[in-house]
């Protein structure tokens, strides 16, 4: 059942989708919002050689039909609304026995910036998603519950600018993954909040220098009884430099504190640090790449947290301006899970390391300014002590036109 937040941020986008019709009515057509409102459909095929991500591979074609509404309104002191809304139907060729067939999945997205002054101004973006999976029944007998689910997620922060060097940002984010049967939600229910605090100084046209406050609780219903809850302190200082136009490089670093649900756990102080990079050699290519360590959430059961280290990188390139764009993108994550982060009642779980390999090729070809191809090539491949191994590869085709 789709609860009462949706029906507030379905009521919030009707509201901006009507405020901007009559703005629209009363624009010169030569301003920006000359487009309010758009409706995009897109008709998508994809293929996968691993159905499951899972040792044993079986294959599978999906079909997907998805229909989208965005409204957009912009006003005074660069603020703005977007709201979007895009249902999809997606068929697949050959589901396992516990998986449905056909599939209805629900995308909002309500997304709000507003300039108070020169001085102050605030964001918040709300994104609310529905997958309807109902049980999978054979010969009168359940072969699964129910697995819908929602997931709700929340970000907003407060800009505050001291004078023209100085300012102080606040942040917070909530997350909720909440299914619809009340024994699948028992086990799988989640939540994430967190906030930060950013005080920012520009030292000289090129360099600005921060100090960063964060906090981040992860949060299961009940995890098979096992108590997995994590919540993560960290203060560092960081630097964001542009050496010119075309190069610009960030930093952070600091200490980080984690505190487990579990008492049997200790809790533990680690270093954290990221470096990221941004080099544009010409207006067409962009080149990006990164490196980060942390303690984080976990991503294999029943660990609480994970000690995480990832290595990214990208290219993005104009071949053919506003035709034809390419993108590759490269990641390589390893999580250490270790027995300081296993419950109590967990204590003799194997534990090692987890590798991620991820890469993605992405053609996007314009045909006219109102209908685009995309074509997608992605590889994964998962080598693990904790959890299953695995390699998949994936290739979707998407035709998308506005009208």
């Amino acid at each position: 059942m789709i609860g009462r937040g949706t029906l507030l941020l379905w009521a919030a986008g009707l509201i901006l989708a009507g405020h901007t019709v009559a703005r629209a009515q009363d624009m010169d057509t030569d301003s920006e919002d000359t487009d309010p409102l758009k409706f995009t459909v897109s008709v998508i095929g994809a293929y996968t050689d691993n159905r499951d991500a899972s040792k044993i591979a079986e294959s599978t074609f999906d079909f997907c039909l998805q229909p989208r509404l965005d409204a957009v309104s912009r006003w005074e002191n660069n603020s703005s609304a977007v709201f979007y809304y895009a249902p999809a139907f997606r068929f697949r060729s050959d589901p396992s026995i516990y998986q449905n067939g056909n599939q209805l999945l629900h995308d909002l997205g309500l997304q709000l910036s507003h300039g108070f002054s020169d001085l102050v101004s605030v964001d918040l973006n709300e994104y609310f998603n529905y997958t309807d999976d109902p049980s999978v029944q054979e010969n009168g007998a359940s072969l699964r519950s129910d697995a819908s689910f929602i997931l709700n997620r929340v970000d907003a922060g407060l800009t505050y600018k001291f004078n023209p060097r100085a300012s102080l940002a606040v942040s917070g984010n909530n997350t909720i993954k909440r299914f619809s049967e009340a024994k699948v939600a028992k086990d799988s229910d989640e939540d994430s909040v967190g906030g930060g605090l950013t005080l920012q100084g520009r030292v000289s046209k090129q360099m600005e220098l921060l100090a960063v406050a964060e906090v981040e609780s992860y949060a299961y219903k009940n995890s098979l009884n096992l108590e997995r809850g994590v919540s993560t302190a960290s203060f560092g200082i960081g630097m964001d430099s542009t050496f010119s136009p075309n190069f610009k490089a960030a930093i952070r670093g600091g200490l980080q504190m984690s505190e487990y649900d579990d008492s049997a756990l200790d809790s533990s102080i680690t270093p954290y640090g990221s470096l990221s990079l941004v080099v544009m050699p010409m207006p067409a290519t962009r080149f990006s790449a990164g490196v980060s360590h942390s303690t984080r959430n976990s991503d294999v059961y029943p660990f609480s947290s994970q000690k995480s280290t990832a290595v990214t990188g990208g290219l993005e390139w104009d071949a053919v301006p506003s035709q034809l764009t390419l993108i590759l993108t490269g990641a390589f994550q390893t999580g250490e899970y270790s027995a300081d982060s296993l419950p109590a009642d967990e204590a003799l779980y194997p534990t090692g390391k987890r590798d991620a390999v991820m890469a993605t090729a992405q053609a996007v070809f314009a045909i006219d300014n109102a209908t685009s191809l995309k074509f997608v090539q992605a590889y994964e491949n998962i080598s693990s002590e904790v959890s299953e191994s695995f390699t998949k590869n994936s290739t979707s085709l998407a035709v998308s036109r506005t009208f």
